[in-house]
């Protein structure tokens, strides 16, 4: 399996976009707000969820982009919480693959890196 690509962003951060200035993407999108209070289609139980994830999420990972997705794993977890019964092999790995995504798990943290400052803009000096 090939390594995931990695966003234009963490690339500044870790200093690689400066040793290796072709392997970026010039046209990659970049921040584009705030996550935000979720979806007002959601139950108050998934909606609580929504919080839950947004809370523990890395700070400074989670923007707008990002909505859709977490709409997808609040909803698995809902169901996963609320009727383990029917929470399949399938809800699963669906779950586990959101959680990779969005990096909520121990190891897919490690692969984060967000800068101490959260003002600062991460393209700036390229």
């Amino acid at each position: 399996m090939p390594t995931p690509r990695k966003p234009t962003h963490l690339k500044v951060i870790q200093g690689t976009a400066k040793k290796n200035p072709g392997r970026l993407n010039p046209n990659e999108p970049g921040f584009n707000g705030e996550i935000g209070e979720p979806p007002a289609h959601l139950d108050e139980y998934t909606a609580t969820i929504w919080h839950e994830l947004v809370r523990i999420a890395c700070p400074g990972v989670l923007q707008k982009s990002d909505r859709i997705a977490v709409e997808r794993l609040a909803c698995l977890l809902a169901l996963s919480r609320r009727d383990p019964e029917a929470f399949t092999a399938a809800h699963e790995s669906a779950l586990r693959g959101y959680f990779r995504s969005l990096g909520l798990t121990p190891a897919d943290r490690s692969r984060v890196s967000v800068p101490n400052d959260q003002s600062r803009n991460p393209f700036e000096g390229l």
